[in-house]
């Protein structure tokens, strides 16, 4: 791991890591400030994860991933969706959430959150 080049920038990674920590452990006030929903109750059990495109000219590219007929997550960045985690496709990434239940569920919604907003 190369060392910073001054106490500025140590200062600045510093205080990145501090944040990144407080948001892993959902210390963090960002934890609380979603920009998608997960706006309908149900079983939770993922049958075939669906993006539909929204239009919506103040937001960009957004859309709903439905999880099953019923439920679904609303406002997801399209580039959420195509975003590849290599050896794991969105198809994978869901059925390992089906498996974790619920808690799969609030970890695909602070993916969203931290890595697209």
């Amino acid at each position: 791991m190369p060392f910073p080049k001054d106490l500025s920038t140590f200062q600045k990674l510093t205080n990145l890591g501090s944040q990144i920590r407080q948001i892993h452990l959902l210390e963090s006030p960002t934890v609380e400030k979603y920009i998608t929903q997960y706006p309908i109750d149900g079983d939770n059990v993922v049958v075939k994860p669906t993006f539909v495109k929204v239009l919506n000219f103040d937001k960009g590219n957004l859309g709903k991933v439905y999880i099953n007929d019923i439920q679904y997550f609303d406002s997801v960045p399209q580039i959420a969706w195509d975003f590849y985690i290599p050896g794991i496709g969105f198809t994978k990434l869901f059925g390992l959430i089906n498996q974790l239940g619920k808690i799969g569920l609030i970890g695909f919604l602070l993916l969203v959150e931290f890595t697209f907003s």
